[in-house]
C-alpha cells in the first residue's frame, strides 16, 4: 500500500489541475524530535515536485505553500519521498495560514513518525506585536502576561495583544499557574521582551522529569 500512496497524491493534484487545488501557507515546528533525528521535511508542491524545508525545534520554518489533498497536508522524509508520509496535518477549511507542530507518535510499525497539532497563524488569532499562548497540558492553567489575566483550558490556545505593562527593558512578566488542592500555585515564571512588530508563541507543557509545568517561547518572525 505504501508504494501506491504517492501516485495517488500526484494523481489527485493532476485531477485538480483544471482548477487550482486548495492550498495553505504552512510553517512547521518540531516540538520534540523523533529518535530518527529527521531535521528536514519534504512536501509536494502544486507542480507535483518535492520541496525540501527545514524542520527546526527553536523556531518555525519559513512558510511554504502546500496543496491540500482532501483538506490534508502531507510531509515526507526527503530521503524516502517515494514512501509513506512521516506525518499529515488536517487543515480546517478556510484556514490559509497555519503553524503545524510535530510531536513523536507512539511507536507503530505502520503508523506515522509524528502526530501534529494545527494552529491558525492569521493575525486575527495572533495580534500584531502580540503573542499566541497554547496549553498542551492535560489540565487548565491560569496565565498572567503583563496586565492580561485569563484561564487557558487544556489543549486550547488564544491570542493576546502586546502587554502595555512593561518595564524599562521592554519586558513583561509571564506566569503560568496550576491548581493544587483548591489553590492556584505558580508553576513557571519568567520575564519576556516584547519588541514592536514581533509575534511570539508561548507553549505550556508538562515536564515529567521535574513534575512541573514548563514554558517554551518562540519568535514567530519569518526567516
Amino acid at each position: 500500500m505504501i508504494r501506491y500512496f504517492l501516485p495517488l497524491v500526484l494523481g489527485f493534484l493532476g485531477l485538480a489541475g483544471a482548477q487550482e487545488a486548495p492550498s495553505a501557507s504552512v510553517r512547521v515546528l518540531c516540538f520534540e524530535r523523533d529518535p530518527s533525528g529527521l531535521d528536514r521535511l519534504s512536501v509536494v508542491t502544486a507542480d507535483k515536485k518535492f520541496e525540501e524545508i527545514r524542520f527546526p525545534e527553536s523556531f518555525p520554518s519559513r512558510p511554504v505553500k502546500v496543496p491540500l489533498i482532501k483538506g490534508t497536508a502531507y510531509f515526507y522524509d526527503p530521503a524516502k519521498t517515494e514512501g509513506k508520509p512521516v506525518a499529515s496535518a488536517a487543515i480546517p477549511g478556510g484556514m490559509k495560514k497555519a503553524y503545524v507542530m510535530f510531536f513523536p507518535a507512539p511507536p507503530s510499525e505502520d503508523g506515522p513518525l509524528y502526530r501534529t497539532i494545527v494552529l491558525d497563524a492569521s493575525l486575527k488569532n495572533i495580534p500584531e506585536d502580540g503573542a499566541m499562548v497554547m496549553n498542551i497540558a492535560a489540565e487548565n492553567l491560569r496565565v498572567i502576561i503583563g496586565e492580561h489575566k485569563f484561564l487557558l483550558k487544556a489543549g486550547k490556545s488564544t491570542g493576546i495583544q502586546r502587554p502595555k505593562k512593561r518595564n524599562d527593558y521592554n519586558m513583561a512578566s509571564v506566569v503560568f499557574m496550576r491548581e493544587e488542592e483548591g489553590e492556584w500555585k505558580v508553576e513557571a515564571e519568567t520575564a519576556v521582551r516584547f519588541p514592536e512588530e514581533q509575534q511570539q508563541f508561548f507553549v505550556a507543557f508538562p515536564d515529567p522529569k521535574r513534575k512541573r509545568i514548563q514554558i517554551r517561547a518562540y519568535d514567530l518572525s519569518e526567516y
